[in-house]
């Protein structure tokens, strides 16, 4: 299509028509769609193959750059949203911790498979304990901010990882 309308942060369809192609294949691949016929891909990796028309994930190198830096390029917003809602004690933690999630880790843990993510999750798991008992404690402005970092690192690291494991990127 030529204008396809945006995606919205769910994968709701808007009103709006998408900037450029290239943003609308960014906004496809984030929620786990083929960016030719924007079909959900079924199952878990970086080497999904679209059953209706035959597209890769992330055959195509470009686009694949692009799409770890279109997460990337959210990061200093989400750590100003999250260093906000980290002043309001244990609800602003919860709020943050999905803000992030939502907009940091998900768009990398979508193409996971389960061994992949495992280590990763336990190892921040750890890590998080501490940092939610800091924000809790007297932190938030610190600590949710920095929880969102260092989900973005382990996960965007855990991701480009199962890109060269499968031939997928020279990264």
């Amino acid at each position: 299509m030529e204008s396809p309308n945006i995606l919205g942060f769910l994968g709701s369809i808007k009103k709006e028509k998408a900037g450029s192609i290239e943003e609308q294949q960014l906004r496809l691949m984030r929620l786990k769609r083929s960016t030719f016929s924007g079909e959900r891909f079924e199952g878990k990796g970086v080497e999904l193959k679209c059953e209706v028309d035959g597209t890769t994930a992330f055959s195509d190198p470009a686009l694949t750059q692009a799409y770890i830096g279109s997460v990337a390029d959210k990061l200093p917003k989400v750590l100003i949203i999250s260093a906000i809602l980290g002043m309001v004690p244990v609800l602003g933690l919860i709020a943050g911790v999905i803000y992030y999630w939502l907009r940091l880790v998900a768009p990398f843990r979508r193409y996971l498979t389960f061994g992949q993510s495992f280590v990763t999750k336990w190892m921040l798991r750890l890590i998080l304990t501490a940092l939610a008992v800091l924000q809790v404690s007297f932190g938030g402005i610190i600590a949710v901010p920095l929880m969102a970092l260092l989900n973005f690192w382990f996960y965007r690291s855990a991701f480009k990882k199962a890109l060269v494991k499968a031939n997928l990127e020279s990264a």
